[in-house]
């Protein structure tokens, strides 16, 4: 679980040279009621780690009995702001390994403006880089068996130049609401407006080439809202800024949404459920076992190496990373049904969190 905050401060000079890993204060008010969320939840979770630079803040969350299993926790600051030397705007980044899974996580806050898509395009690959040069060293980035960004990517429309398309959007957006939560016709209305959004452009360059995706958007524009309404402003063209990425292979979107009730900021806050494969050999299986004793391992074996070895428990096998040609490999935390591939069987029963 984890959960990024934007502008917890405002972004005033002062602040950006001040505050330069965050207001401390205000995120530990913020942690103390994630925390509250999640034990209302039901779940007991134990914070990973916490990062913040200025305005944003990065909280990741863990099981409880996943804790004694994580090792080689990093962090990473990026400033994007005054030309990389200020961390107005810029990225901030927590990854470890459970298992032996890679995780990292990632929360943005982009440069903003029509004109700057470019600009907050080189800023993310900049942020993909963020743990080259670590010592001792550590996966890039994109390289993690899981990997998510979220935040204020900043994506803007680019409407048509002397039309009136401004107008329709937010007549839709209007339509929409008045026939509750976005239903009838008006939804079907601005849902044709992502067709100009900047971030759909930017894919084939940008997204596709390192692998991340972003699940179907089916919520109205994120920003720029009246505080307290559920109207947009009139000064700034509607917007989906608010975005969650992640990267394709190994991870399933189960849910993407805005949270249309919290209204006390400009921007709708997104939520993603996502569900994600754990990798790990067969001795991981019986340490989590003895963690959770309740749940049992799901193993997915490669059919070849099984043909090999004469089946599952004839030699020891090596889980291998995400990249690499696969042998065989555990999924401790599995999708509801195996890979698509004929090339793979499923063990014993799917172990779940």
């Amino acid at each position: 679980c984890y959960r990024c905050a934007e502008e917890m401060v405002g972004l005033s000079a002062a602040n950006i040279v001040m505050l330069q890993n965050g207001d401390e204060a205000r995120q530990s008010h913020f942690e103390a009621e994630a925390q509250r969320a999640l034990r209302a939840g039901g779940g007991d979770y134990v914070k990973v780690r916490g990062l913040g630079m200025v305005g944003i803040f990065l909280l990741v969350y863990v099981r409880a009995p996943l804790v004694p299993m994580i090792r080689d926790v990093r962090i990473a600051r990026v400033r994007s702001g005054v030309y990389g030397a200020a961390g107005n705007k810029g990225t901030v980044a927590v990854r470890f390994e459970l298992l032996q899974t890679s995780l990292c996580f990632f929360c943005v806050h982009l440069e903003s403006g029509v004109q700057r898509n470019e600009q907050r395009m080189v800023q993310l690959a900049d942020a993909f880089r963020c743990f080259e040069g670590a010592y001792p060293p550590v996966l890039a980035a994109l390289q993690h068996d899981v990997c998510v960004v979220a935040g204020d990517l900043n994506i803007r429309l680019d409407l048509p130049k002397g039309s009136d398309a401004d107008e329709h959007l937010r007549a839709a957006l209007k339509t929409a609401d008045s026939g509750g939560r976005g239903g009838g016709g008006g939804e079907g209305a601005w849902r044709a407006f992502l067709q100009y959004d900047q971030l759909y452009a930017s894919i084939p360059q940008h997204l596709k080439p390192v692998g991340m995706i972003e699940g179907p958007i089916a919520f109205p524009p994120t920003y720029r809202y009246v505080l307290g309404s559920d109207e947009h402003d009139s000064l700034r063209a509607p917007a989906w800024c608010d975005r969650v990425l992640y990267r394709a292979v190994g991870t399933r979107l189960r849910e993407y949404r805005s949270v249309r009730e919290l209204r006390n900021s400009d921007h709708r806050p997104v939520a993603a459920l996502l569900e994600a494969t754990l990798l790990g050999g067969p001795s991981d299986r019986g340490v989590l076992e003895d963690a959770v004793p309740q749940r049992k391992a799901s193993i997915l074996f490669d059919e070849q190496e099984l043909r090999s070895c004469g089946g599952p428990g004839a030699s020891p096998m090596t889980p291998v990373r995400a990249g690499a040609v696969p042998k065989t490999w555990a999924a401790l935390v599995a999708p509801q049904e195996p890979p698509a591939s004929s090339r793979w069987r499923h063990g014993t029963s799917v172990y779940r969190f």
